[in-house]
């Protein structure tokens, strides 16, 4: 470990990257009318959820459900429930066409 701890960034919380509460971000992308940006989170994040990408042990022993921006596991739990919340943005999905076509003054 590096004396600043620089080498700890991208690690678990600090900065690392997690399903866990990504329905907020797409959700609100959606309700702001913002279809395609919240597709790039979602669309990517239901094929990991359907090839297990958010779950299970890595050949380093830690656990898919916090990950390095490149992919290197870095849980420790197994398995964040509160990290398949995100797929309730799909319910989202259908306002995000509506606010698209409408005027956000008439919302």
């Amino acid at each position: 470990m590096e004396a600043d701890r620089s080498d700890g960034f991208h690690i678990y919380e600090n900065g690392g990257a997690t399903a866990a509460f990504a329905f907020y971000t797409i959700a609100a992308l959606y309700k702001l009318g913002r279809l395609k940006d919240g597709d790039r989170i979602l669309f990517p994040m239901l094929e990991s959820y359907k090839s297990g990408g958010f779950d299970g042990r890595g050949p380093n022993g830690r656990t898919y459900d916090w990950q390095k921006w490149d992919g290197t596991p870095r849980g420790y739990g197994g398995l964040l429930t509160d990290g398949f919340m995100a797929l309730a943005a799909a319910v989202e999905r259908p306002t995000a066409h509506y606010a698209q076509d409408k005027n956000p003054g008439e919302r």
